[in-house]
């Protein structure tokens, strides 16, 4: 898929429309996927990172909720489906750079990942050692 802004809306639309097909109940929608991004800059601000040292973040997510262990094999496979998709922190915001559909399976909590560079993980943790003092 080419990449989309998380505001762009119609291609969006497009790009769900492809992937989700006619499933509606654990797939991902436009808000949704603003939704994340959102709470993904969220999380980089709250872990001290700048804007500008921002870009090249990744952020991964899949939509839905954990399935209860009563789905059995069967009607997973034909009725349960979920959005897989691939969010990148460019200089200008968030954009989704890979968007799939994947399967649910009981018991098994959507993903929700967010990758920093070596230097992101260095300011973070840099900032997050500015926040106590250790006693002699």
């Amino acid at each position: 898929m080419k990449p989309a802004r998380t505001t762009d809306t119609p291609a969006l639309l497009v790009a769900l429309a492809e992937v989700n097909g006619r499933a509606t109940a654990h797939t991902a929608s436009v808000g949704d996927i603003t939704r994340w991004a959102d709470e993904a800059e969220a999380k980089l601000q709250a872990l001290g990172i700048r804007k500008t040292d921002r870009v090249g973040a990744v952020c991964r997510r899949e939509s839905g909720e954990k399935m209860p262990s009563a789905y059995s094999a069967r009607s997973r496979a034909s009725k349960c489906k979920r959005t897989q998709i691939t969010m990148r922190r460019r200089a200008t915001g968030w954009f989704v750079t890979f968007m799939t559909a994947g399967e649910c399976w009981p018991q098994v909590a959507p993903t929700n990942m967010l990758v920093l560079s070596s230097q992101q993980d260095e300011i973070a943790v840099n900032a997050t050692r500015h926040a106590y003092h250790v006693a002699a």
